[in-house]
């Protein structure tokens, strides 16, 4: 009986074992990645993303992506955004084609629009698209 007891505990420390090396191997390339891009994401913050089921590379990538663009954009106003449920590859893509058009939308104005609903690339587009008067 206390072999079956050994036996059950060390597979079920191998369990737990391989979930943390699971969240940490991703968070870690993750992180090495934002830093090689300039972009310093601590690796706890995103360890703390990846337990709440949040998809480091949407984040990350998207961070990089506003950093390319030289758009003043947080990392955790991505992260607060993606957990609020918006989509934030397209507010990036929203906010870089306004900035690219010279147009002064603000994050928090696109990411609102975003959490109502609103198409925000569209949105962005059919401003751009309007005729001058």
């Amino acid at each position: 009986m206390d072999v079956l007891l050994v036996i059950v505990l060390v597979l079920a420390l191998g369990v737990v074992l391989l979930g943390y090396f699971l969240v940490f191997s991703e968070a870690l390339q993750m992180a090495l990645q934002a830093r090689l891009a300039g972009v310093p994401i601590p690796l706890m913050r995103l360890v703390s993303w990846k337990v709440r089921w949040g998809d480091l590379r949407t984040i990350v990538l998207s961070a990089i992506r506003l950093r390319k663009a030289s758009v003043g954009v947080s990392h955790e106003d991505l992260a607060d955004h993606y957990f609020a449920g918006g989509r934030v590859p397209n507010c990036v893509a929203a906010i870089i084609r306004s900035r690219e058009h010279g147009l002064d939308t603000r994050w928090e104005e696109i990411a609102a629009w975003d959490l109502e609903g609103i198409d925000v690339l569209k949105e962005v587009n059919d401003i751009i698209e309007q005729p001058q008067s």
